[in-house]
């Protein structure tokens, strides 16, 4: 009956907004069309962003050193389709040539005696350093594939967890265990968030893909995958499977474990 109404009048509210105020309807319309809407504003944003930010720091500085020398080397001034249209494109094109210039003698010994030279310049060592882990690891020269591991860690605190990324490791000096670098981002800009150094064994694979995972990040848990391998191995047995309660700090010691009784409560007075 139901269906033959609707097929009957089209205009009629489905089932679900039955007995519903006649504008709720167009609000969920409405909040229909802004979720269609908002990642095609938002990736020709980021595009606007992009194409301002190249053109304004590479493409006009590059245009303006080709139209100086053009002035300079023709002894006046150059028309205006040159300034506008054929400056730029020599620019960025000189650009590109350099860039690959510097890709050929990348493994060059003079380059290796530059990158140590700058590596001992106390405030420029520590941002080369990391400029040059990221861009490498960026690159694909790095270890890529450690990026690639998706987890799960308590955080922040006992009883809650959060997807992150593993992006290294290191070794623990008392134990010789293997402690994880993981990145927990933020929702929903993926690019801040938190760096936590977690023992191997703390962590959960998690059954998500990289892109997966940023996309449940990015959209609030909209679009997070039906199904999540939240239990690690070995938490089935524990009550619900959760995380063992964290252990209670003994104030007067200074000491983390159970609450010490004192030696009132332990003679009865």
């Amino acid at each position: 009956m139901i269906e033959s109404d609707r097929a009957a009048n089209p205009t009629a509210p489905a089932s679900g907004d039955a007995g519903r105020p006649w504008y709720w309807g167009l609000r969920r319309r409405f909040l229909a069309g802004v979720l269609l809407a908002l990642p095609v504003v938002v990736t020709a944003w980021v595009l606007f962003w992009a194409y301002s930010v190249i053109d304004a720091w590479v493409v006009r500085p590059l245009a303006g050193v080709v139209v100086a020398l053009t002035a300079r080397n023709g002894g006046g001034e150059p028309p205006a389709w040159f300034v506008d249209y054929l400056a730029p494109a020599l620019g960025v094109t000189s650009m590109c040539v350099l860039v690959y210039g510097l890709g050929c003698v990348a493994h060059w010994k003079a380059v290796a005696l530059v990158e140590r030279l700058l590596a001992r310049v106390p405030v420029v060592s520590t941002v080369y350093r990391t400029a040059r882990g990221v861009f490498r690891t960026a690159g694909g020269q790095g270890d890529w594939s450690r990026f690639k591991r998706v987890v799960l860690v308590t955080f922040p605190h006992p009883g809650m967890k959060v997807p992150g990324f593993v992006t290294g490791s290191c070794r623990d000096v008392a134990t010789g265990g293997t402690i994880l670098c993981v990145y927990v981002p933020t929702t929903p800009i993926p690019t801040s968030g938190y760096m936590l150094l977690v023992p191997e064994p703390d962590v959960t694979d998690l059954d998500w893909t990289l892109e997966e995972a940023l996309q449940a990040v990015v959209s609030f848990g909209l679009t997070a995958p039906p199904q999540v391998q939240y239990t690690a191995v070995g938490e089935e047995n524990r009550p619900g499977g959760a995380d063992p309660p964290s252990p209670s700090v003994d104030h007067a010691g200074g000491r983390f474990g159970p609450p010490q009784a004192t030696n009132s409560s332990r003679s009865g007075t």
